[in-house]
């Protein structure tokens, strides 16, 4: 490949200063909506990672996770690329694995993550296993539909409106140990690296629901908003997992204690 290429390649935005004034904004008219929408396709095209770490904390999780053909359990998965942590660990470093998404978007993600297992439902504790969940769909925001006034306050701070029309979407409810047990009956791996949990205010139902005896993720990332929720969760946890790193913006990373 030709030097400069590979110089815009791996700075962009530098190498793209370099550029005459005139010259930048005719191409700016012409193709910057067609590269902005298809950017992170060329540039990987090309062999180049430059877009495609879309997770805020990459650099952490590539702090403890830099290896090749690990395994992941994502669950909250969206699109499976907007703000990601796994994408990259999938698409350059070989890792392969579970993601959990009960939206219709499910079929995008399918799209993006060609190496992943993607399950189409919700999860939740034992209790509600098999039963419909009815999930108020907001995009990457979306929440599960079963406290009044946990859904109201979820609502007004990230400035939802519940008003709008076709946002309900109803799906089955399943264990995480239901997932994880149908995936290893049919595949020979059984370690799990990491485990996502992204599920806007849902994780205490998600945890209820794995047994970290069986399953013993290396390393478990999970996003959480309430005070109060943390120091539940770190108490469930700490038997055999110990905070590692607290990345902000909510986002929680614990590690496997060594006698675990």
């Amino acid at each position: 490949m030709n030097r400069k290429i590979k110089q815009f390649l791996k700075n962009p935005t530098k190498e793209y200063r370099k550029i005459p004034n005139f010259l930048k904004k005719s191409l700016e008219k012409r193709f910057s909506p067609f590269l902005f929408k298809n950017r992170r396709r060329i540039f990987e095209f090309f062999g180049s990672d430059y877009y495609s770490k879309p997770y805020p904390h990459h650099d952490v999780i590539l702090k403890y996770l830099n290896k090749e053909k690990g395994f992941f359990v994502e669950c909250g998965g969206n699109d499976g690329h907007h703000f990601d942590p796994t994408y990259f660990l999938e698409k350059f470093r070989k890792w392969k694995g579970i993601i959990v998404e009960p939206l219709p978007i499910y079929k995008i993600c399918k799209k993006n993550r060609k190496k992943s297992v993607i399950y189409n439902c919700a999860l939740s504790n034992p209790g509600m296993e098999g039963k419909k969940i009815e999930i108020i769909n907001c995009g990457c925001l979306s929440f599960i539909n079963d406290k009044q006034k946990d859904r109201l306050e979820w609502a007004s701070k990230n400035k939802i409106s519940l008003k709008s029309k076709n946002k309900k979407v109803s799906t089955i409810a399943h264990t995480l140990n239901f997932i994880l047990d149908n995936y290893f009956s049919k595949h020979d791996l059984k370690e799990i690296d990491l485990l996502v949990i992204d599920v806007e205010t849902y994780e205490w139902e998600v945890l209820m629901g794995i047994n970290l005896d069986k399953y013993k993720p290396k390393f478990i990332l999970i996003e959480i908003h309430k005070k109060n929720c943390f120091d539940r969760i770190k108490n469930l946890l700490n038997k055999n997992y110990y905070l590692l790193e607290d990345l902000g913006l909510s986002d929680y990373l614990f590690k496997i204690k060594s006698n675990s």
